[in-house]
């Protein structure tokens, strides 16, 4: 059988008091329930609707997750909208199952480099049908979630210490190395390990 040990970080830097972009973890059984939401704009009123977006999303992480996505769209309905990825990973079988709207940015790093297409759209405002997406993680795989504060474009020899890297380190050093100025920034890195039993 499969011993799984997880390392993950969420790191987060406001462009002033309050980010607008927040990341959530919440492992519960053999499953991870991970999710990263960027309120538009920045300040106060971006803080809040990412607070309320993520309040809706753990209140209803039982849901699966496109009707979940749906809801989310529904509930804040009207307001200045904001884009989110939302994922479960099956810690037994490292596969991780996604719904992501909007300029928002998931990749895997390690033997293969793979980015996540997503879906077109504001939540809130207006958006495409939401579906569920797969990405097949491996032993060593790294995990990266992060808003558009930080620069999309960054590759694997950017930054080639990031498959050897912890979790912290990696999002610290992603932040620092390709975050933008003038925006506020959120980061989520989740390294999977698997030793065979």
């Amino acid at each position: 059988m499969n011993n799984v040990s997880l390392d993950s970080f969420i790191a987060e830097k406001g462009l002033k008091k309050l980010n607008g972009d927040i990341g959530f973890i919440h492992e519960k059984g053999n499953k991870v329930f991970l999710g990263l939401i960027d309120g538009s704009g920045h300040g106060i009123e971006a803080y809040k609707i990412a607070k309320d977006a993520k309040q809706y999303l753990e209140e209803n992480m039982e849901t699966e997750l496109a009707p979940l996505m749906i809801g989310l769209h529904q509930h804040i309905l009207g307001s200045r909208g904001c884009v989110a990825i939302i994922a479960y990973l099956d810690i037994a079988s490292l596969q991780l199952t996604y719904v992501g709207v909007g300029n928002i940015c998931l990749r895997k790093f390690g033997r293969t480099h793979e980015r996540a297409l997503l879906t077109e759209g504001i939540i809130g405002y207006t958006i495409s049908t939401p579906k569920e997406k797969l990405m097949q993680l491996e032993n060593g795989d790294v995990l990266v979630l992060h808003s558009d504060g930080i620069k999309s474009h960054f590759s694997f020899n950017d930054y080639p210490e990031i498959l050897k890297d912890d979790a912290k380190s990696i999002a610290i050093n992603i932040i620092q190395k390709f975050g933008k100025k003038n925006d506020d920034v959120a980061c989520i890195i989740m390294r999977c390990t698997s030793n065979r039993l």
